[in-house]
């Protein structure tokens, strides 16, 4: 996961002022699917995958992120390293006060 520089087409590497909480893609997926995300400001990031009960499958991501243009893979697996069935699961990203939530579905 590197940074990128996210602006507009008259200055390319101003940061971006808005946090944004991408759809997966693919989205049905199979085997794998990537999340991306953009930070405002730096700060400490949880992203976690929850099946339709809300548990919690996994943690994909716990840790202090720089501000920009970020991206991580899902695999289909939970915290034990087996794959999940197929169905409907969200993902969710918290940061300072922000929480955003997503559906996305996994196919076989």
């Amino acid at each position: 996961m590197g940074l990128e520089f996210v602006g507009t087409n008259e200055n390319p590497f101003t940061y971006p002022d808005k946090f944004s909480l991408k759809q997966n893609y693919p989205n049905p997926f199979n085997p794998t699917t990537t999340i991306q995300f953009i930070l405002p400001k730096a700060g400490n990031v949880n992203i976690s995958i929850f099946d339709l009960s809300g548990h919690e499958i996994i943690h994909l991501v716990r840790k202090y992120q720089t501000s920009g243009s970020k991206s991580v893979i899902w695999d289909g697996t939970n915290k034990s390293g087996k794959k999940v069935p197929s169905g409907v699961y969200f993902y969710s990203i918290s940061t300072g006060n922000i929480r955003q939530t997503r559906k996305m579905v996994l196919l076989k």
